[in-house]
């Protein structure tokens, strides 16, 4: 049905107003999305402007699914941005400047996570060491759950096939321009 919309949207050519509360049906309708939190808008954008470049913690835990650390802005944009995460220093992107010192978080969906599973591998940026807690098997992908110092958690996916054992060590990294730093 959602094609059969879409088809008649694109041969009718006119506008059509979608009112939906399914991320994913968003995501998949939408030429644009207007994202509403309490009645007032929270981003404008393209479904990959929100999904990959989200203006608030809000729309960044609404939009899809993702990883978010709380921190502390060390450096901060437009651009690059260094937050400090519990002992860590991480870095990500941000559209705006974030004030040195005010609190900001990390987002990063757990698709951009590369995980090194043992923990040895060559070091990386942004690489966090931790534990496997789950592995949860759901088809192509497993997502693996990894428990970071300061209880925090992290979740990677990788491949179906992937040996993954609950309680080994693993290294968790991101590129910075797959994470983007943002406010509440």
């Amino acid at each position: 049905m959602q094609l059969e919309l879409k088809h008649l949207q694109t041969g009718l050519g006119i506008t059509f107003i979608y009112v939906t509360h399914d991320q994913e049906e968003a995501l998949t309708m939408s030429d644009r999305i207007v994202l509403l939190r309490q009645g007032r808008i929270a981003q404008v954008g393209t479904a990959r402007d929100l999904y990959d470049r989200p203006a608030s913690r809000y729309v960044a835990d609404f939009i899809g699914e993702t990883n978010l650390m709380a921190g502390v802005v060390v450096d901060g944009g437009p651009g690059p941005v260094t937050l400090r995460v519990g002992a860590d220093q991480v870095r990500g992107r941000s559209d705006v400047a974030l004030p040195v010192g005010s609190p900001a978080w990390l987002s990063v969906r757990p698709e951009a996570v590369r995980i090194d599973l043992g923990g040895t591998g060559s070091p990386a940026e942004n690489a966090i060491e931790g534990t496997v807690a789950d592995a949860v098997y759901s088809g192509a992908l497993m997502r693996v759950h990894v428990n970071l110092p300061g209880d925090r958690r992290i979740v990677a996916q990788v491949p179906a096939g992937t040996a993954v054992e609950v309680g080994g060590r693993a290294r968790v990294s991101w590129a910075p321009e797959r994470a983007r730093c943002v406010t509440d």
